[in-house]
């Protein structure tokens, strides 16, 4: 850049106008000095320890005698012209402290932390080839803001129809809060090559974007080790590679030349080339690195005890070794096949053994889906959904590099497709450009295996559902249900008929919760009749119905055959149309007990969802008992979780929500062998109930809003909220702060603007 303007440069004259009009005391002034003069450091930022955004803003525009106004540019966010924004390049902004608000009539109106710059005037009049009509002084953090990455990411995704308009909406209220890694937000809409290639365009596409998943391989430690994981972690940087005193390094924000100022100066090298990448992805392949060396050692170590004479080893060194032994987590070892197999001719080119390898790796790590894709160069790829969240896997991807058969994703395709008409379910083998769903069952460890083969332009994708159908381990007091709502829970569906109705969007937990009522409510003396679409777990004296649409046999369908069948307890996976819940409803009213599904956002817009639905709403609140919202929330890992200090933005919502905390218990994750790295290790439910009272019917019938049902209902039940029971899951260190912004997001704003209602009222 032709400039680089620094902070002090531009506060210093202000600092003293602070002082003299009162803004700010003298020994303030005082502190504010030395810590300028002796540590590098944004004054701005400090000086928000001293002074509000609003008087700071105030006091620039009157230092400035008015010459030049002032603007929020946080309040006139939906008034900024992106296309004009865009005229110069995100560093060009943060470099000169300074961005384009919009164009008009051949003009330009610049925000600037120092209108009075002419050398930044000019320069941007030069590279825009457009006068400056307008300049308005503004907060430099506000500017950071305005083009941070999440902002200008989100609102590109916008743009391009990738993010509905009510999920933008929403997601702008966690700009700037830091409650949440916004991309781990984003990567719920595109995949993260897409992300990549979106962060890439943000920055004008002045920098290439890196996979490090891709490149992990070729890293070298000692590149690497030239920035401590702290400092890697804290500026959302990794070296690459080192080559005579140049370097090149993959970093979250490219654009931010103040950290390559820091890498330049910590290692005493010139950074060369400079490449965009995701922030989650340095973590992980830190995490990797570490791995490695501990790998390298651990087999050092080994080697040298085997070259090492048999003499028996002094106390001393015996402490000495058992003290560095680097624990080898499970799920690193080498998988044993031979007692899994998927059974038949395993002599296909050794495919059979690595489909079966694929399998085993996802058992190990609790997979609940399996993702084999193509990918250009004719090789495929392999993730799994752990924990809700889609990840790759290194002793995969490490066993796929060793492959050089550049069919070998087809190969692994049509071996999937003979295993499941093995299975009694034919895929056909000459087929590829429709979609095709098949099954694999593994009888020997009771394993069933949903296929999905979908076409796509450089091949067939496909999907394995994992579905293990021993249900020992659901047990309904272990799913994370808070007392009084367990208590609560367990008395209405112990009711002799009614219906009950589940909540939530697709992996949320409802069958696991169906499932494990159905096992407290299994006895000798009662009839359980389930229709599922598909069976996913196996339970003991219940009689189990597999829906199959293609054979015309469907919800409905089975309903209606279930109650001829004498059953006191029936189990309905999901309500999908308004024949099934009008059915399911019938067989409340002639004294079933109904538990089923339903995809709504939470238990009161549950009811709202039949009533869109057609369901006549007198039949809802005849027949209704409950209704119960769910989602899933990342715990943590339990052998890594450390205190952490969350951001006082989470307090406050404690506070709000009435929420008890210590923040000695606010726990996290750092990440270890035991958890991938991740710092989660499995998942807890988050929860909330609505009962159907008579004032709850009463409202319901007269359309009363959701609002008013669910403040009647906190008043009457004491209802807890999704978020309040995801809040007090961080507060006994059960779960984190993002992960609760990421499960809860879409929710997140209607419940504040209810709460704020429900206090207004109070």
């Amino acid at each position: 850049m032709i400039f680089n303007v620094k902070s002090k440069n531009t506060y210093l004259p202000i600092l003293n106008f602070l002082m003299q009009q009162g803004f700010i005391p003298r020994q303030d002034i005082k502190r504010i000095n030395h810590v300028i003069a002796t540590e590098e450091v944004e004054v701005e930022d400090l000086l928000f320890e001293y002074i509000s955004r609003d008087k700071l803003l105030l006091a620039k525009a009157l230092f400035h005698n008015d010459k030049f106004g002032s603007i929020d540019l946080l309040e006139v966010e939906d008034q900024i012209d992106y296309e004009s924004l865009g005229l110069i390049s995100r560093e060009e902004m943060l470099d000169s402290r300074s961005m384009i608000i919009y164009k008009t009539d051949g003009y330009l109106a610049v925000a600037m932390d120092d209108p009075t710059n002419k050398e930044i005037v000019k320069y941007i009049e030069k590279t825009t080839e457009t006068r400056i009509r307008e300049r308005f002084v503004t907060l430099f953090s506000d500017i950071r803001e305005i083009i941070s990455q999440d902002r200008l990411m989100s609102r590109y995704m916008f743009d391009q129809g990738i993010l509905p308009p009510e999920d933008y909406k929403k997601i702008k209220s966690l700009f700037g809060s830091k409650i949440t890694e916004l991309e781990e937000v984003l990567l719920r809409y595109v995949s993260r090559e897409v992300l990549l290639q979106i962060k890439a365009v943000i920055n004008s596409g002045r920098y290439d974007n890196i996979d490090l998943f891709e490149i992990r391989d070729g890293l070298k430690e000692e590149s690497v080790g030239l920035l401590s994981k702290e400092q890697m972690l804290e500026h959302r940087v990794m070296v690459l590679y080192e080559n005579e005193g140049e370097l090149a390094i993959a970093m979250d924000d490219p654009s931010d030349n103040s950290i390559v100022r820091f890498v330049e100066r910590t290692t005493g090298c010139k950074v060369k080339n400079r490449y965009v990448t995701l922030y989650n992805d340095i973590g992980i392949i830190i995490q990797y690195m570490s791995d490695r060396i501990r790998k390298k050692e651990e087999a050092s170590r080994k080697e040298q005890k085997a070259g090492e004479s048999q003499e028996e080893l002094s106390p001393e060194s015996v402490e000495e070794e058992a003290g560095t032994v680097f624990e080898e987590p499970p799920q690193y070892d080498v998988l044993d096949l031979s007692t899994f197999t998927l059974g038949g001719d395993a002599s296909a080119g050794g495919v059979r053994p690595l489909i079966e390898t694929i399998i085993k790796q996802a058992l190990v790590r609790s997979a609940s889906d399996i993702h084999i894709e193509p990918t250009r160069d004719k090789f495929m790829k392999v993730r799994y959904r752990i924990d809700g969240i889609l990840t790759q896997d290194y002793v995969i991807d490490d066993l796929l590099a060793g492959i050089k058969e550049r069919d070998i994703h087809d190969k692994v395709v049509s071996i999937v497709k003979v295993l499941s008409g093995e299975s009694g379910k034919n895929m056909r083998l000459d087929v590829s450009n429709k979609p095709q769903d098949g099954r694999i069952y593994i009888r020997s460890v009771n394993l069933d295996l949903r296929i999905a083969i979908l076409p796509s332009v450089l091949g067939e994708s496909v999907v394995i559902r994992v579905l293990q159908r021993e249900s020992r381990d659901l047990s309904l007091d272990k799913l994370g249900f808070e007392k009084k709502t367990y208590q609560r829970f367990k008395s209405i569906i112990e009711m002799p008929y009614g219906m009950i109705l589940i909540s939530g969007p697709t992996g949320s937990g409802k069958s696991t919760t169906q499932y494990a009522a159905i096992k407290l409510l299994n006895s000798p003396g009662k009839k359980i009749l389930t229709a599922e679409d598909p069976v996913e777990y196996s339970i003991s004296g219940a009689t189990q119905v597999q829906i199959n649409p293609a054979a015309d046999f469907t919800f409905d369908i089975a309903l209606r055959a279930f109650v001829r069948n004498d059953p006191d307890i029936i189990m309905v996976g999901e309500i999908r149309d308004v024949v099934t819940a009008s059915m399911a409803m019938e067989s409340a009213l002639t004294g079933h007990m109904v538990l089923t599904s339903i995809h709504a956002n939470d238990a009161v817009s549950t009811l709202f969802r039949l009533k869109d639905m057609g369901v006549d709403p007198r039949l809802i609140t005849a027949t209704c008992i409950g209704t119960m919202g769910q989602r899933l929330v990342r715990r943590n890992c339990s052998h890594c979780g450390v205190p952490f200090a969350f951001s006082s933005k989470l307090h406050e919502e404690m506070e709000q929500h009435g929420v008890p905390f210590d923040p000695k218990n606010l726990l996290k994750g750092t990440g270890c062998p035991k958890c991938y790295y991740t710092g989660y290790h499995g998942r807890i439910g988050v929860f909330e109930l609505l009962a159907m009272t008579y004032d709850v019917r009463e409202l319901f019938l007269q359309e009363a809003s959701a609002d008013r049902i669910l403040e009647k209902a906190r008043e009457d039940q004491n209802m807890r909220t999704l978020l309040e029971d995801a809040l007090a899951k961080v507060a006994e260190g059960i779960t984190t702060e993002e992960e609760v912004w990421r499960v809860i997001l879409l929710e997140r704003a209607k419940k504040i603007v209810r709460e704020q209602e429900i206090g207004s009222t109070n």
